[in-house]
């Protein structure tokens, strides 16, 4: 995992939230400090933009189709050691 200021590179962060201005600034803020930014508006579509590559996952907790703990749920089965932010 690479987190601003290491040597070695940037980290691939996926912000999932079905509020556009929020992901919006939350990219800004993120490809300021030097991250890859990927953007999904609800939990169906974070699931499907979750790869091997995703180093931090922040998400909404209520969204449509499913919401942000039902991710959080998906993803830490397939990968308990990614870090997810919930705001």
């Amino acid at each position: 995992m690479l987190w601003y200021g290491q040597s070695k590179g940037m980290a691939n962060i996926l912000v999932v939230d079905d509020d556009e201005d929020v992901r919006l600034l939350l990219r800004a803020l993120l490809e300021w400090h030097v991250h890859t930014v990927t953007e999904a508006e609800d939990g169906e579509m974070g699931i499907e933009a979750t790869s091997e590559s995703t180093d931090l996952i922040i998400t909404d907790i209520q969204m449509p189709k499913v919401e942000g703990l039902d991710l959080i749920l998906v993803l830490k089965k397939r990968n308990p050691e990614l870090p997810i932010i919930a705001i």
